[in-house]
């Protein structure tokens, strides 16, 4: 089974089930696993922090932003039965589609907040598949804990 995660989603899913992100584009999967507990999640980040809103207002589009949606993935992974020294971390995305339009550089953004939210939780980063100028699909696999990544010029799987 394959369930979808939409932007500024967070979902857990356990052996043998799958969660995937359609189009992304500046957006970053984070796919956070526990091996030992036979388990997974994936966060749909859009972008790094919020400026101007306050999360606390928006609390159902928080996990949007990277500084919200990772630790929030992480928690909702240990009530469910992971423990955190087992936490891994794939990446994906970061693009800029159309970069000479891109001048906040979103992309890199994402990417550099998801990196430095995953550091500050000791959560260490395994794979990774970020930047250029296609957009993505990633399925993540909870039997396996890959992460398969098209595009339109490529597929692969870290």
């Amino acid at each position: 089974m394959i369930e979808y995660v939409g932007i500024g989603d967070v979902k857990i899913a356990h052996n043998p089930e799958k969660l995937a992100i359609i189009g992304l584009g500046s957006c970053v999967c984070v796919a956070m696993y526990d091996e030992s507990a036979g388990m997974g999640g994936v966060s749909h980040v859009m972008l790094p922090e919020p400026h101007g809103e306050s999360v606390i207002e928006h609390a159902e589009r928080a996990c949007k932003y990277a500084t919200v949606a990772v630790p929030v993935l992480m928690k909702k992974m240990i009530v469910k039965g992971a423990k955190k020294e087992h936490l891994k971390a794939k990446i994906a995305g970061g693009a800029s589609i159309f970069r000479e339009l891109d001048s906040l550089e979103i992309g890199d953004r994402n990417v550099a907040k998801v990196k430095e939210m995953l550091r500050k939780l000791d959560i260490s980063i395994v794979a990774e598949d970020t930047g250029g100028n296609l957009g993505r699909t990633v399925i993540f696999d909870t039997k396996s804990f890959k992460l398969h990544i098209k595009t339109k010029s490529y597929t692969k799987v870290i």
